[in-house]
């Protein structure tokens, strides 16, 4: 009985968090060249996991040049960022 309950507490919290997922934004781009068909993309508003902007390879560079590490360079690499 313990096994059930812990089995359904976990399921109801993997559910929970599953729901909690922001919906994406997409973009449907139709391309028509002569003498070939249409061709239609679907694009998604995110960048790929782990992709770096500008702004966080500017900052890191920046960091990096000062010679800053551990919770410091957090500080600075989140004030950085927000001034840009």
């Amino acid at each position: 009985m313990r096994t059930f309950m812990l089995a359904a507490a976990a399921i109801i919290l993997m559910a929970g968090s599953a729901m909690a997922q922001a919906p994406t934004a997409t973009t449907t781009t139709t391309t028509k060249v002569a003498g070939h068909p249409k061709v239609t993309t679907t694009h998604t508003g995110l960048a790929p996991k782990g992709a770096r902007t500008e702004a966080s390879l500017a900052c890191s560079a920046s960091a990096d040049s000062k010679g800053v590490h551990g919770k410091d360079r957090e500080k600075f690499m989140r004030a950085c960022k927000k001034s840009k």
